[in-house]
């Protein structure tokens, strides 16, 4: 190999090791685009937490409220069966008393 070729053979290696600006710029649009990908994750991973919270706090006060319709439907139930003894008790009166009038 004669100097002249060794040379080419070097130039070409050391141009071939450096990167053209049209790389660098496509580089440095592709770490660009991970940066903007990477957030998109961030931020989707949060909105998934906030939602996951969300739905608990749904989950729990439906329970809640379950509890709440139940303690209702039992005082509802006490109630009317009061309103029933009342008037059983009222008519008995008023059965009474017209029999204590004829």
């Amino acid at each position: 190999m004669t100097f002249s070729n060794k040379r080419t053979i070097g130039c070409l290696r050391w141009t071939l090791g450096m990167p053209s600006a049209e790389d660098l710029r496509k580089v440095r649009e592709l770490e660009t685009e991970v940066e903007a990908e990477q957030r998109r994750g961030v931020d989707a991973v949060k909105g998934v937490r906030k939602y996951e919270r969300r739905v608990k706090e749904l989950t729990y006060q439906t329970e809640e409220d379950k509890k709440n319709v139940g303690r209702l439907q039992d005082l509802v139930d006490k109630l009317q069966l009061k309103v029933k003894a009342y008037k059983r008790q009222a008519e008995e009166a008023v059965s009474h008393r017209l029999s204590q009038i004829l």
